[in-house]
C-alpha cells in the first residue's frame, strides 16, 4: 500500500540539522531526492561505520537518517550544476535545506529566486536561529542550541553543572517541527495553489519545547531549577534498587503505594500525608514534601530487585517502570510485538540490517522503510535522464565538468 505522502516530491539539501525531517517524510512515502556534493562528504563521513570500514557508503549515522531516499550528486554551486538543479526544482513540491542563512540566496537558489520560477514550492529552512535576528549567523551545534534554548539549565542535579540531554535533541525537535509545518503548508497549497517559505529556528523549538519552564517564569515569576531525577511535576522520580534503577510515582494512587510500603515495614512517618502534594501550597513547600517522601521511597526500593519492584508496582496499577539498558530496549517484547524494528536488505552487502521503525501504526497508509539508504549518486542517471529527460550529451557535459 502507498504511504501517506505518496506522490509528494521532496528535494533534500540538509545536513545533520534537518536530515531527520526528510527521513520522516521519506518513510511516510514521499519521493525524497537527496542532492549531494559529487565528492561526498558531509554526514557520510560521520562515524561509526559498518564493521569499522571507513567508507562514505557505510556510515551508520548516514544509514539511520536516510532510509527510503534516493541520491543525486550535483554541484549546485557551479553554473551547470545550478541549471540542472533548477530543472529538478521544476518537478518538486517541497525543498528542505539547512545551510547557514544567506547561502542558498548567494547561489541564486533562495526562496525568492525559486518562488518566481515555481510559485507552488514549499521551501523549508532549518537553521540554528532562523533567517533573521541578531544571532542569525552565529555558529552553533546541537549542544550549544540545547544550552541557549534553556533545556540544559534544567537538566541534572542542583549541586552539579547542567547536563546535556542524550543524542541530538535540538536537531530532532526542529526536524519534527519542520515536518509538521511543511505538511501544514502542503495543506494550504492544496487549497490555494501557493507555496511558502518556512523558517524554522532550532533555538526557538527548544525554548518552546521546555513547556513548564515557560509558564513557571511567565505566570509564577519563578525560574525553574535543576532537581535531579525528581520530575518537575513533583510526582515522579528515579530510585535505585538492588541491581538497577526504576522510575516511580510518588503521587499517583498514593494510598495503595503507601499500603504496599507499610506492608514491607517502610513509610510509617508518611501516614496521613495527602495523596498528592497540595497544588495550592507554595511550590517550595510542595517540593520539600516531595523530597521527604522520595527519601523514604528510595530506602524502601533499595531492598528490592528492579525487576520485582517494577513488576509488583505495575500489578498494583502504579506507574512504575524499569530504567532499561540498550540491550533490554532492543529485546523489548512490546516493541517486537508491534513490529517496531524493521529488517532492510542491503544488496551491495548481501546482508540484512535492522533499523528502528515508526513509533506509530498507520493502518490505511503504512509507514515503511521502502529502500535502504542510497549509495552516493546512486540515482543520478535515473533522475536526471529518466525523469528530467536529459540526454546522454547533457549528462556527459555535466560529468566532464565534475558537476555530477
Amino acid at each position: 500500500m502507498p504511504g501517506a505522502l505518496n506522490g509528494l516530491r521532496v528535494l533534500d539539501l540538509t545536513n545533520e540539522r534537518g536530515v531527520y525531517c526528510t527521513k520522516l517524510m521519506a518513510d511516510l512515502g514521499a519521493d525524497v531526492i537527496r542532492v549531494e556534493d559529487p565528492k561526498g562528504g558531509g554526514i557520510r563521513d560521520f562515524a561509526p561505520y559498518y564493521h569499522g570500514q571507513r567508507d562514505p557508503n557505510k556510515s551508520l549515522y548516514f544509514w539511520h537518517y536516510n532510509t527510503s531516499k534516493r541520491s543525486v550528486t550535483l554541484d549546485i554551486a557551479s553554473p551547470r550544476g545550478r541549471d540542472a538543479f533548477l530543472r529538478l526544482v521544476d518537478t518538486a513540491d517541497v525543498l528542505v535545506e539547512s545551510f547557514d542563512p544567506g547561502y542558498m540566496a548567494s547561489l541564486g537558489l533562495g526562496y525568492d529566486d525559486l518562488a518566481r520560477r515555481r510559485p507552488s514550492l514549499i521551501y523549508t529552512s532549518i537553521t540554528p536561529f532562523g533567517q533573521d535576528g541578531p544571532w542569525a549567523t552565529n555558529p552553533a551545534n546541537d549542544i550549544v542550541l540545547c544550552a541557549l534554548g534553556g533545556m540544559m539549565n534544567v537538566n541534572g542535579d542542583p549541586d552539579m553543572p547542567p547536563l546535556a540531554a542524550f543524542g541530538e535533541q535540538s536537531y530532532h525537535v526542529a526536524s519534527c517541527y519542520g515536518v509538521a509545518t511543511t505538511l501544514a503548508a502542503n495543506q494550504y497549497r492544496r487549497r490555494t495553489g501557493r507555496g511558502q517559505h518556512i523558517d524554522v529556528s532550532t533555538e526557538a523549538c527548544i525554548a518552546g519545547f521546555i513547556e513548564h519552564v515557560g509558564y513557571f517564569y511567565f505566570y509564577n515569576d519563578m525560574i525553574a531549577v535543576r532537581q535531579g531525577s525528581l520530575h518537575w511535576s513533583l510526582a515522579f522520580a528515579i530510585v535505585r534498587c538492588k541491581d538497577g534503577y526504576s522510575m516511580v510515582s510518588i503521587a499517583h494512587n498514593w494510598e495503595d503505594h503507601l499500603a504496599w510500603m507499610l506492608s514491607d515495614g517502610f513509610g510509617e512517618e508518611l501516614a496521613g500525608q495527602p495523596a498528592r502534594p497540595s497544588m495550592t501550597a507554595d511550590y517550595w513547600e510542595r517540593k520539600a514534601n516531595a523530597e521527604r517522601r522520595l527519601a523514604v521511597v528510595q530506602a524502601w526500593a533499595a531492598t528490592k530487585t528492579v525487576d520485582d519492584f517494577a513488576r509488583e508496582g505495575q500489578e498494583r496499577r502504579l506507574p512504575f517502570g524499569k530504567v532499561m539498558n540498550v540491550d533490554e530496549v532492543f529485546l523489548n517484547p512490546q516493541l517486537r510485538d508491534r513490529g517496531f524494528f524493521i529488517d532492510v536488505h542491503h544488496p551491495e552487502l548481501g546482508e540484512t540490517v535492522t533499523y528502528p521503525g515508526a513509533p506509530f501504526v498507520m493502518h490505511g497508509s503504512p509507514f515503511a522503510i521502502r529502500r535502504r539508504p542510497p549509495l552516493l549518486g546512486e540515482h543520478t542517471h535515473e533522475v536526471l535522464a529518466g525523469e528530467l529527460g536529459m540526454n546522454e550529451s547533457e549528462l556527459a557535459d555535466l560529468e566532464q565538468a565534475d558537476v555530477v
